[in-house]
């Protein structure tokens, strides 16, 4: 008998309605709920928020407001609360009889464009810079909070644990100052987060602990995406990590597709390559909406440490019609990969690049396939070992003509079980 399929709602079923609990109680005490969901990487902390987004979005009497932090000490380009800032000071919201708008405040978004971005900074500096962004913060939220009367407004701030310094200490304090008006603040924060010195402030906070997925539940997922069947949403679906599982011996790595829709269901070689996996292999499929909602981003993994035929990458990228310079491999590295990984990702891609996916095998193979220059302009960053059940992150940046650092924000090293 076939499993049933099951959405991550289903499976989730317990941490969304106490968010949505906690909803109520926001909109019933016209009080702000602070709320921090923590779990390990990759056991699905924001695909619960994208779900409890979805159905926030679906009451017209909620705005919502999303962003994700970034370690500003990997040289992004715009600081990712002065981003989220500035995107605040132009946002509609409605106001509580259904009328009007709130308008964009160009005097606070020529303030909050004029924050310098961390560098070499002085103690007294940073302090002024913090204290300025958190007073614009602060104005900026109250009209917001006086405009929206009896609405409620959902700020969702997603891994947290890669906030700067800075960041970090002004979201505590904003979000601290927020618990006076009907705003519900929920941070994603991993429970392997990077070794930054900087700690949560958990009495702040309620807090909902994501647990793995079971292996039955991952079974029914998996059959989902393999189906072709569209899972939660349109949007995002957010499968598990292969150590959610619990299987040992397994390595992994990915191979990241851009397709419009989902799954081909003519594609003969991406069928086979499904097919012919080991039992036990099984895939994790993170689908990830960029502006155009039709273009998705596939993940397979499990293709590696597999008794399963490496196929041909380039194949592969012929093989699947539409996507044409939008691949970019890891793991399996061609003399071409270079130019694959690195010099196909454009445009919005660059800023959105999903995680990939090394193990130990791979980065041998990797620096094997390299020359001393690549070594030097691919700079990599690996964990020395791999054999403790921990996720290691890297950042892995690359040197394009016009000589400024894109990166593909935070790389996973992949892992053994």
């Amino acid at each position: 008998m076939e499993e049933p399929f099951l959405t991550l709602c289903e499976c989730r079923e317990k941490e969304l309605s106490i968010l949505q609990g906690w909803l109520e109680e926001v909109r019933i005490s016209r009080q702000g709920k602070l709320v921090m969901v923590r779990g390990q990487s990759g056991v699905g902390k924001t695909s619960l928020l994208q779900t409890f987004t979805e159905y926030c979005k679906q009451d017209n009497s909620i705005e919502t407001i999303n962003f994700v932090c970034f370690a500003d000490y990997l040289n992004m380009p715009l600081h990712p609360m002065r981003q989220w800032l500035s995107e605040f000071a132009g946002v509609q919201i409605l106001n509580g009889d259904g009328g009007g708008s709130f308008p964009e405040n160009k005097e606070l978004s020529e303030r909050i464009d004029g924050i310098a971005l961390p560098g070499e900074l002085t103690n007294s500096q940073i302090e002024k810079m913090q204290s300025d962004m958190l007073m614009v913060c602060k104005e900026l939220c109250t009209a917001v909070c006086s405009s929206i009367k009896n609405e409620i407004l959902l700020l969702i701030i997603d891994q947290f644990e890669w906030a700067d310094a800075l960041t970090f200490l002004v979201v505590q304090e904003l979000c601290q100052w927020l618990s006076d008006y009907p705003v519900i603040c929920v941070l994603s924060y991993s429970s392997l987060q990077p070794d930054t010195g900087l700690k949560c402030d958990d009495h702040l906070f309620n807090q909902i602990e994501i647990e793995p997925f079971s292996r039955n539940q991952a079974v029914c997922f998996v059959n989902a995406a393999t189906s072709g069947e569209t899972i939660f949403s349109e949007d995002i679906l957010d499968l598990l990590y292969l150590n959610s599982l619990g299987m040992p011996g397994m390595l992994f790595h990915g191979i990241n597709i851009l397709r419009e829709y989902h799954w081909p269901q003519d594609n003969e070689l991406l069928q086979q390559l499904l097919t012919n996996l080991h039992p036990e292999a099984l895939i994790k499929a993170r689908l990830k909406s960029f502006e155009k909602k039709e273009v998705y981003l596939l993940s397979i993994a499990a293709l590696i440490g597999m008794q399963v035929p490496l196929i041909d990458l380039q194949d592969l990228y012929h093989s699947i019609s539409g996507i044409r310079n939008d691949v970019f491999v890891a793991g399996v590295m061609h003399k071409a990969a270079e130019e694959m990984i690195f010099r196909r990702i454009q445009s919005d891609i660059q800023e959105r690049a999903e995680y990939i996916f090394f193990n130990d095998d791979v980065r041998q193979y990797l620096y094997a396939m390299l020359s001393d220059q690549e070594k030097s302009d691919f700079h990599l960053i690996f964990a020395d070992s791999i054999a403790d059940k921990q996720v290691y992150r890297a950042a892995y940046h690359y040197s394009f003509s016009n000589n400024r650092r894109k990166q593909l924000q935070y790389a996973r090293a992949a892992y053994e079980l």
